[in-house]
């Protein structure tokens, strides 16, 4: 079971369909109503066992209603989702809400489940101005979300205290992209 989490237009459900044997169940969700009613019109009805849902939670930029939610619960049970992929989603959040959706990782994930998530991330040694409890950076002022950096200590921390940890970081090879982090339950790692 495959949870697409910022799935946008479809890039890794077009990637799946494609591939032998492709997951048994595919959910995508994003936070953009477009793009998700695009892939319910062209991409869903093509694929047994695929399925997209707007994701309807607050974002300056991408769905700017502010009565709606900052954070949602992913539509999907317990403990049922083989592998999470959250592709610049990370990168988007604020600290809040990247809590949130790491409870809503460990809530869904199976035992031998993983998260693959790219990351902003930063060494808050190197900002001793910040405080105990200030544990993300924000580039732009009108949109915090516009570009999020976590500290490293933090995340460890924040994955460990969900009975998670960090299986793998690759770190860019370009200077200014994200780490991809690969997060599994402490007893499948």
């Amino acid at each position: 079971s495959f949870l697409d989490f910022g799935c946008g237009c479809g890039r890794s459900a077009r990637r799946l369909a494609l591939q032998l044997p492709k997951p048994e169940n595919y959910v995508g969700i994003d936070l953009h109503r477009g793009m998700v009613s695009w892939c319910q019109r062209e991409l869903q009805p093509l694929v047994d066992g695929f399925r997209f849902e707007h994701h309807n939670v607050f974002s300056p930029c991408l769905n700017p209603d502010r009565t709606l939610p900052w954070a949602a619960p992913f539509p999907v049970e317990d403990r049922s989702i083989s592998l999470i992929e959250a592709t610049s989603v990370f990168t988007h959040l604020i600290e809040g809400q990247a809590e949130h959706y790491l409870d809503e990782v460990a809530r869904v994930l199976t035992d031998d489940g993983m998260l693959m998530a790219t990351f902003f991330m930063f060494d808050k040694q190197m900002a001793p101005f910040l405080q105990d409890n200030q544990n993300a950076l924000y580039c732009n002022p009108l949109d915090p979300t516009n570009a999020v950096i976590y500290d490293r200590d933090w995340l460890r921390g924040a994955v460990a205290e969900r009975g998670m940890s960090i299986v793998r970081a690759v770190a860019p090879s370009v200077r200014g992209f994200h780490t991809w982090i690969g997060i599994a339950r402490k007893e499948a790692g």
